[in-house]
């Protein structure tokens, strides 16, 4: 699955830098546009439940949970 610019937001700075190649120009865009306004913490992107990630990106968990499994292996 793609990277989208809603769950762009909510990663954390590293993971922002590491993976925006990931976005496509669409979601660049919306990411100027739409998401301008959504400035998260590190705390607050930090201290998400579960419940609130897929709340906030409307990704599954279990699919963020595969991502970061994934990452922890490639370094």
């Amino acid at each position: 699955m793609a990277l989208t610019a809603k769950e762009w937001v909510w990663l954390p700075r590293e993971e922002q830098e590491r993976r925006a190649w990931e976005l496509s120009p669409h979601e660049c865009f919306l990411l100027r546009t739409l998401y301008d306004y959504v400035h998260p913490t590190e705390e607050e992107k930090a201290n998400l439940t579960p419940e609130e990630w897929e709340r906030v990106t409307g990704v599954p968990y279990a699919e963020r949970k595969a991502e970061l499994e994934a990452l922890k292996k490639s370094k």
